[in-house]
């Protein structure tokens, strides 16, 4: 009974070296199959310790990783970037399953050398044991681990059958490929074609809509239907930076710095229409107004001043918004004293006075922005200093506050003899240029009309001007239409923000 229950025992840990033995020996198979596998680019997944989580884990995201390659050599080379992250992240994965598989060597290594010596010692005991006894027991016993050798074998020859069987695919290579002599994918002309197409269908259809929503005064027919007054001149856009102005010119006086001009004969022709526009009243002070701030007032009003003055008219550029002085910063002259100063008695008139670099051109800014605006222009201070200067000057043009925003403008049109109303295209809504008209006929306004100041147009012969030495100079609109529409497209956007912001402004 000794005998055997010794033999048992010897017998049970040489079943146990055996399964260590052969479970080494699959790692260190599959530890070369990865090798292999990977010096030759293929790709490998692993076929042993899939019951281990942690490498169940890596198996499938080798998977994925795999298919995500796949996909992306479709459209890519092994060189692209997106490539090359997957790639690195396989990479990764595999040294990861790599040192799983020698650490599970290792492990299985000392376990067998353990084996090894226990059976050492049952060996040293089993040799006091009758040989015919031991020879039975041993034969029995090996009886028994072939039988457990053999369905061992045979259990993991079916599973590795099974591993192939799901990683073999369908696909044979009939042919390699060849480098093509234009490349398959992208189809540029293709793309280009495709992205014209909805390009400009986008953009009409975008226009389209921006033109249904848009209630701004757009040209001079609009501006004419809605004031009801007449059309004095319109004005191309001047929004030059200062680095693109002719050579000479300053703070936006180009009727000054740049006379044969297409802006300047603009101003020429403003100043002829507001001469025969009343020819048989008073003219002597000229009031310019806008609905809203930024609608190019202060550079109109400036500029006319300058086409005045070279007549030889002793004129005088009085800055009456005394909320926001800019009239300084364009002609080129000290922001203070100017008509506030005056007003409030903390200097004389002739202080104040400022001579320009434009010959017969006077300018009073509007000096110290006061407290009280309103209070200052609707005083009888105002109309004595306004009386005062009729009397040393030819022509006065007054820059007025916008009329929506203050009322000051509205008090200031009883000092002037005519009042132009300043109007920027696709700037100011329908409803707002309604309210202007209503405010200018409550008060009795002397409207001269309307200068239109069209953003769309530029500086050039399109505008419809043409000139010359000989031939004299013409004016007219007859390709206003044509420009208007090449420029419609490349500022829609930016009429659309000025819009919404006047609306805003307007409602409140």
């Amino acid at each position: 009974a000794e005998a055997q229950e010794l033999i048992r025992k010897y017998s049970q840990l040489e079943q146990q070296k055996v399964g260590v033995n052969l479970t080494k020996r699959q790692l260190e198979f599959a530890l070369a199959a990865q090798q292999e596998a990977l010096a030759h680019g293929k790709p490998y997944s692993p076929a042993v310790m899939k019951d281990d989580p942690l490498v169940a884990e890596m198996a499938r995201q080798l998977a994925d990783l795999e298919v995500q390659k796949r996909g992306l050599m479709v459209d890519y080379t092994a060189n692209h970037p997106a490539v090359q992250n997957v790639q690195a992240q396989i990479d990764e994965i595999q040294q990861k399953i790599r040192s799983t598989y020698l650490s599970g060597i290792s492990n299985l290594s000392k376990q067998e050398s353990d084996i090894g010596q226990r059976l050492g010692g049952y060996e040293g005991e089993m040799r006091n044991i009758p040989v015919e006894e031991l020879d039975l027991a041993r034969y029995t016993r090996l009886a028994k681990v072939t039988g457990d050798i053999y369905t061992f074998l045979l259990q993991k020859h079916e599973e590795a059958r099974i591993s192939k069987a799901s990683t073999i695919n369908n696909i044979n290579v009939i042919d390699t490929a060849v480098m093509p002599m234009v490349p398959v994918k992208p189809e540029k002309v293709k793309y280009l074609l495709i992205g014209l197409i909805l390009g400009g269908v986008a953009g009409v259809g975008l226009a389209i809509v921006m033109e249904y929503f848009d209630d701004t005064v757009k040209n001079e027919s609009d501006a004419k239907k809605v004031l009801g007054y007449g059309h004095l001149a319109t004005i191309p856009f001047l929004g030059q930076a200062d680095t693109e102005r002719p050579a000479g010119e300053k703070f936006g006086l180009i009727t000054h710095a740049d006379q044969r001009s297409v802006a300047a004969e603009a101003f020429r022709a403003l100043r002829t229409s507001l001469h025969f526009s009343a020819p048989n009243e008073r003219r002597q002070v000229l009031l310019l107004t806008s609905s809203f701030s930024g609608e190019g007032k202060s550079t109109i009003c400036s500029n006319l001043a300058v086409a005045i003055a070279q007549t030889g008219a002793r004129t005088l550029l009085l800055e009456a918004d005394l909320h926001k002085s800019t009239l300084y910063q364009r002609i080129g002259v000290q922001r203070v004293p100017g008509v506030a100063d005056v007003l409030a008695g903390d200097i004389e008139l002739s202080q104040a006075l400022q001579k320009s670099s434009v010959e017969n051109l006077t300018v009073l800014t509007a000096g110290t922005i006061p407290p009280n605006p309103s209070i200052l222009l609707g005083s009888m201070e105002m109309k004595e200093l306004v009386e005062r200067l009729r009397k040393s000057f030819d022509r006065i043009v007054m820059d007025a506050p916008p009329t929506l925003p203050v009322a000051d403008s509205i008090e200031l049109t009883s000092l002037s003899d005519q009042v132009i109303i300043v109007l920027e295209s696709g700037r100011v809504p329908v409803k707002a240029a309604e309210r202007l008209k209503e405010l200018l006929s409550n008060a009795k306004a002397p409207v001269a009309g309307f200068v239109f100041n069209n953003k769309e147009l530029q500086q050039a012969s399109g505008y419809g001007y043409s000139y010359g030495y000989n031939q004299g100079y013409g004016y007219g609109y007859g390709q206003h239409d044509d420009v208007r529409k090449i420029g419609k497209l490349q500022t829609i956007i930016k009429n659309l923000l000025s819009i919404l912001n006047a609306k805003k402004h307007f409602k409140s």
